[in-house]
């Protein structure tokens, strides 16, 4: 059973005809080049060439959070995370789940990663942040020479908490935690999990009766556990049906704060493990990397 409603994103706000407030205290005169230490510089490359199951096969060996994806015209790389997977499994499944291990050979990278902004070491903080949100995409490439780097909405928040930028705000959890807190019962399958995250577009679900988070990476871990695999490829209607206690091994416990706390408090939680989430005790609100981009005050 699926209870509660989750806003688009996971709290993205629409800024059509509305102008962003400059100067936040929080994101300082920062720019990217302080952030790009937090980023992960060993992410392998993988060329929009290859088939997704060759991307998956990258995952599983190497326990990676996201690959880079390279080849695109004027070298603009993009991403490829348990979400995109995610995202294509479903939209086979729905119309031909027994195509689901023949598509993973034949359709490229290429079809499934996304877009990145591109973002120079002196840009903002500030304006990374601003461009993230307009854009809905959480991830921008740095060049310097010949070599790409990854800054995700998370390395943001890394460096900020480090910094000690967020102790600059009086604001709460409760302030910027978006409410409506999507969960997902025991009695669901693999497939209502991959149909309420895409559809919903979100990465974070509550599994009730184990009070834990399942991410779009957690479904991605268990999907390419060998035993998943192995029922992909023999029959991928039983593994679309398996029980989502089959995932509990794959998810996270949330951090649980009152929603009064701090918000410097709840973001130091919140980058300490996966699944880099944030529940009010109430249950009502969740925390995401996400919601920093609430910081940017729309008038």
């Amino acid at each position: 059973m699926i209870q509660g409603t989750v806003p688009q994103m996971n709290g993205v706000f629409k800024v059509r005809g509305k102008v962003l407030l400059s100067g936040c205290p929080v994101f300082g005169g920062y720019t990217v080049i302080d952030v790009l230490r937090y980023a992960d510089r060993t992410v392998p490359l993988i060329s929009i060439d290859y088939p997704v199951i060759k991307a998956l096969m990258g995952f599983k060996g190497l326990d990676l959070h996201y690959l880079v994806v390279v080849g695109r015209q004027e070298e603009v790389p993009g991403v490829l995370t348990g979400y995109n997977v995610m995202t294509f499994l479903y939209k086979i499944a729905s119309t031909n789940p027994e195509k689901l291990w023949a598509a993973l050979y034949k359709t490229s990278v290429y079809d499934v990663d996304w877009l990145t902004l591109q973002a120079e070491t002196t840009m903002s903080v500030e304006d990374l942040v601003t461009k993230m949100l307009m854009k809905g995409w959480g991830f921008a490439s740095v060049r310097i020479e010949e070599r790409f780097y990854l800054v995700s909405i998370l390395d943001v928040i890394r460096f900020l908490v480090s910094s000690g930028a967020f102790e600059r705000t009086s604001h709460r959890l409760l302030d910027i935690a978006t409410r409506g807190v999507l969960s997902v019962g025991m009695d669901s399958t693999l497939f209502e999990l991959l149909e309420v995250m895409v559809r919903k577009r979100i990465r974070r679900v509550v599994l009730e009766e184990e009070d834990c988070v399942v991410t779009d990476r957690g479904v991605l871990q268990y999907i390419i556990s060998d035993q998943a695999l192995e029922t992909l490829r023999d029959s991928p209607k039983k593994l679309l049906a398996t029980p989502l206690d089959a995932l509990t091994p794959y998810a996270g416990k949330p951090v649980i704060l009152g929603e009064d706390a701090p918000l410097s408090i709840a973001f130091k939680k919140l980058v300490e493990k996966e699944p880099y989430t944030v529940l009010t005790q109430d249950r009502k609100h969740i925390l995401t990397p996400w919601d920093t981009t609430k910081l940017l005050k729309v008038s």
